[in-house]
């Protein structure tokens, strides 16, 4: 009990510590073009994405990094990931999934992968051989959908770090009280993308509604269930959810987890993950919060410590 007591402990600073120095001393910013490109939705017609793209001269591969629930290519871990990887000869572009740039133009859902369609075939990215996709929290859960639909035959893998595969289990979770600074930080970032289409156009739910939500599970019920035609927040759960689809990847997924994460919990990951998933390659860290791991962190996928130095290495094997 004590032992579990201080991994508990240890998770939460994991994942706190990181973004507090982030916000005190700033991340690297970089240079970085503004990108755009528009997706034909069949609900509400054209939408914009936008999205933070650094080309590298001479690389041939190009990294699209999708954030989590509530973040966006301004996410302290987007940026961070950004320098780092060209820093090991990769372009990336940052994509904002609809909505997450408060455009107001649309929000998204989990499951969604039109955006990364879009993003993926737009004539910016037509230059590089190899795209690898990079999805960080429910941002993996979208990337992992992905990996199990028809994409672009340059998409060599996909990786998703400290994902949830079952929405409903890590609906509950987050819900519980005891998550609540958690959830209260994620719902803040979906209340501000709901209200800025709600500026725009008309929406099922009033955006006065959606700023008294306080329950993940409010979220889905009020704002994704009316919006893609769900007739609750369960029924979204159930058709979003990756789980069922792991079994049936078409291309090379890496998923990581970490083990003291307080916000997907690791024993959530395993209780979901397939008997047989032939595409997928997961790895439980240790010493690891929440999008946040080891800067010594060893998988054995490469010589380079750390988290990205390692997905480097499992991106290599794959050209």
């Amino acid at each position: 009990m004590k032992r579990r007591m201080l991994r508990h402990l240890e998770g939460h600073a994991r994942t706190v510590l990181p973004a507090v120095r982030a916000r005190v001393f700033g991340v690297p910013q970089g240079a970085f073009l503004p990108w755009s490109t528009t997706v034909d939705d069949p609900d509400v017609g054209p939408v914009r994405l936008t999205g933070e793209l650094r080309d590298l001269p001479g690389a041939d591969s190009v990294v699209v990094l999708v954030h989590g629930l509530g973040g966006s290519p301004d996410s302290a871990y987007c940026r961070l990931a950004a320098a780092r990887l060209e820093e090991l000869g990769y372009a990336t572009l940052s994509l904002a999934l609809r909505g997450a740039d408060l455009s107001g133009e649309d929000f998204y859902n989990v499951g969604q992968t039109a955006d990364l369609h879009a993003a993926i075939g737009s004539r910016h990215l037509a230059m590089y051989a190899h795209v690898f996709v990079l999805g960080f929290s429910m941002g993996g859960h979208t990337a992992l959908h992905l990996a199990a639909s028809a994409a672009d035959p340059r998409v060599r893998g996909v990786v998703a770090v400290c994902t949830p595969l079952h929405l409903h289990s890590v609906q509950r979770y987050i819900d519980s009280p005891a998550r609540g600074l958690y959830r209260k930080h994620v719902l803040d970032g979906l209340k501000a993308i709901y209200a800025a289409v709600g500026a725009r156009r008309e929406v099922a739910t009033p955006v006065d509604e959606i700023r008294r939500v306080r329950r993940i599970l409010d979220w889905d019920r009020l704002a994704i269930a009316p919006r893609y035609g769900f007739t609750s927040a369960e029924h979204s759960y159930e058709v979003l959810s990756v789980a069922p689809r792991l079994g049936d990847l078409r291309m090379p997924s890496l998923l990581l987890v970490a083990e003291d994460d307080p916000m997907v919990a690791a024993e959530l990951v395993r209780q979901h993950l397939p008997r047989r998933a032939p595409g997928l390659e997961v790895h439980f860290c240790e010493h690891a919060g929440h999008l946040a791991f080891p800067r010594d962190l060893d998988l054995g996928l490469s010589p380079r410590r750390g988290l990205l130095g390692q997905i480097d290495g499992w991106f290599r094997s794959l050209v």
